[in-house]
């Protein structure tokens, strides 16, 4: 039995050690192209670069957490990024104001989404690909191209070194903090046995509807940083982190079916995705490449996610 417990502790942990791996590989290839690559201008520009992503996925890995899917993550991002540079351009409030704001409408965002998916009983993608559709009309109707206007202040702090460690931090020692709560204990449960998890007493709607709401509030803050880092807003800037989420997500050894995962490895996989870009537009490589290199990683990252839930199974008959 002790074998069989360390065999399925390696299996656990091999997305993450294989998302480390390829970590290391990007940063010394990087390393090796680019010259000035550890010089601090570059590191903050390889972290501002990734946050965004980062964040996104964050909120995505909740709900993935559940054994759901977040298809508007992207829309909801847009949403966040043009009411805040159009109210920030007008002057309707203080700046906090409108950050707290934004994130709220991202949490309510959120909110629907998880009250589509309990109470209307559809399957999740097919909730969150119509409530894309619907915040990708809201985002449209708010600024019809791109404008608006972010105070330098706030795009300075934001952006700087100081900002960007801090916001990893944050993430890091929240979720440290989140594992102790009960909440991360039923999301994986209900990930990993819906039913089982209904039995012993959780409240599962709850529970999803937690989860959609979390994905939407940092969705928000993905927005905002967006906003922050290109001064204005842009109504179809969210739409492309929605595939990248579930990839940083997936290749960061989180199982797509739900009940397993860490945020190390979320961070992980942004990083990797964002680093790989920048290797890429460093190269002169073609998008059409990076697209399929993407989309190759997140090929072989779901397959090795399959192959230790078989294994799993196995070890546990």
């Amino acid at each position: 039995m002790k074998h069989l417990a360390n065999r399925r502790e390696v299996q656990w942990n091999l997305p993450a050690l294989i998302s480390g791996a390829v970590l290391v590989v990007l940063v010394v290839v990087n390393a090796s192209v680019q010259p000035g690559y550890f010089s601090s201008f570059n590191l903050t520009s390889v972290l501002t670069g990734a946050l965004p992503l980062i964040l996104i996925a964050a909120g995505q890995f909740f709900v993935i957490l559940t054994g759901g899917i977040d298809l508007s993550v992207g829309a909801v991002a847009t949403v966040a990024n043009v009411v805040a540079a159009v109210m920030m351009k007008s002057g309707v409030a203080s700046t906090v104001s409108i950050t707290v704001l934004v994130v709220a409408i991202g949490l309510a965002c959120g909110l629907l989404n998880g009250l589509g998916v309990v109470l209307g009983r559809i399957q999740p993608l097919l909730v969150t690909l119509a409530t894309m559709s619907i915040f990708e009309g809201v985002a449209l109707l708010v600024l019809p191209t791109p404008g608006g206007v972010v105070p330098t202040g706030f795009s300075t702090v934001l952006t700087g070194t100081t900002a960007a460690v801090v916001i990893l931090i944050g993430l890091v020692a929240g979720w440290v903090w989140f594992q102790r709560t009960p909440l991360a204990l039923q999301l994986m449960a209900v990930g990993s046995d819906e039913a089982a998890a209904q039995m012993n007493g959780m409240n599962v709607p709850f529970v999803k509807v937690a989860a959609y709401v979390l994905s939407g509030g940092f969705a928000s803050l993905c927005g905002l940083y967006l906003a922050a880092q290109i001064s204005s807003g842009d109504p179809t800037i969210g739409l492309p982190y929605t595939l990248l989420s579930i990839a940083a997500v997936v290749i960061g050894g989180a199982r797509l079916a739900g009940g397993k995962g860490t945020l190390w490895g979320v961070v992980a996989g942004g990083f990797i995705l964002s680093m790989l870009n920048s290797l890429i537009f460093f190269l002169g490589v073609s998008s059409y490449y990076k697209d399929l290199v993407q989309g190759l990683i997140l090929l072989v990252a779901v397959a090795i996610t399959t192959y230790r839930g078989v294994r799993l199974k196995y070890f546990t008959l």
